[in-house]
């Protein structure tokens, strides 16, 4: 009987070795797993800090960002302000900027007919006549007698004047945007336009669209003088925008003549004179500035 209690004692031991064993094995894969769990949370709360900081950074910019559209707002809607005031106060109209090449190329060839078709003529001598009276009223005789003109080169001389005597300041300089081939004059509409130099009116014309409204120059004016530059070119200027024309093609015009009224007729937003030069052909690409010739 005790061989019998001494064999069931020692299976019973081997039994508890091996669950001991396996609990001492379960320990330590719970100890391990416990190290894992512990790692990772480390890194979730690590995680977790920086989208917290991420977080509170995009919200930074975005209030940022916000603050500095409100700073371009504010500016924009100052800058317009200014922009309004100084529009009112100078009435420095201008063209609109759609004027195509198609338009150009046209008024190009008009132009350039017309200069062909009228030529400037000048007059080199001149006949006087000399009547006296007594004084009862009887004729004392009559004299004529005819000169000549002594033309220098200085009389031959291109000398522009100012196409709106009312308006000396420029108000939209040559090229003061893209494809601005002239000087603008702000003025009140129905102002004097007048010739800056003596010389022929080889157009008078107004361009209109199908519906009859007016495009480009509008009511315009191009004049071929008589007189050259410096260097003996041939000058054409051209009046634009006018709301009236009062001479026709073929007219000769002496410096300072009134030739229209202005307006803001064509391609403009108020009333002003487009004034350009052209040299030495009355091209379009031969435009020059203005201010070159005024005085």
């Amino acid at each position: 009987m005790v061989a019998r209690v001494a064999k069931q004692d020692t299976a019973l031991l081997r039994s508890v070795q091996t669950e001991g064993t396996r609990l001492e094995q379960a320990k330590t894969d719970l100890t391990a797993r416990q190290k894992d769990l512990q790692t990772k949370k480390t890194a979730l709360a690590a995680s977790q800090t920086e989208l917290e900081q991420t977080v509170t950074t995009l919200q930074a910019d975005q209030k940022d960002l916000t603050t500095r559209r409100q700073v371009l707002t504010d500016q924009q809607t100052e800058a317009n302000r200014l922009l309004k005031q100084l529009t009112d106060k100078t009435k420095a109209y201008t063209e609109y900027r759609d004027v195509t090449q198609n338009d150009l190329d046209e008024i190009d060839r008009q132009i350039a007919e017309a200069a062909k078709k009228y030529t400037t003529t000048t007059t080199t001598t001149t006949t006087t006549k000399k009547h006296t009276t007594t004084k009862h009223g009887e004729s004392a005789g009559t004299t004529a007698s005819t000169t000549k003109k002594h033309t220098t080169a200085e009389s031959k001389r291109l000398r522009l004047t100012y196409p709106v005597p009312s308006q000396t300041r420029i108000t939209t300089a040559f090229h003061g945007y893209a494809g601005h081939s002239g000087c603008d004059f702000a003025c009140a509409s129905g102002s004097r336009v007048v010739a800056a130099e003596s010389g022929t009116v080889i157009v008078s014309a107004d361009l209109t669209n199908s519906d009859g409204s007016y495009r480009s120059y509008g009511r315009y004016i191009v004049i071929a003088h008589d007189k050259t530059d410096s260097v003996g070119n041939s000058v054409y200027t051209l009046y634009a925008h006018n709301s009236r024309r009062v001479v026709s093609a073929g007219t000769h015009v002496h410096r300072g003549q009134l030739i229209a009224y202005s307006g803001s007729t064509g391609n403009s937003t108020g009333p002003h004179c487009h004034f350009e030069v052209r040299t030495p052909t009355a091209s379009y690409n031969d435009c020059v500035n203005p201010e070159i010739y005024l005085p």
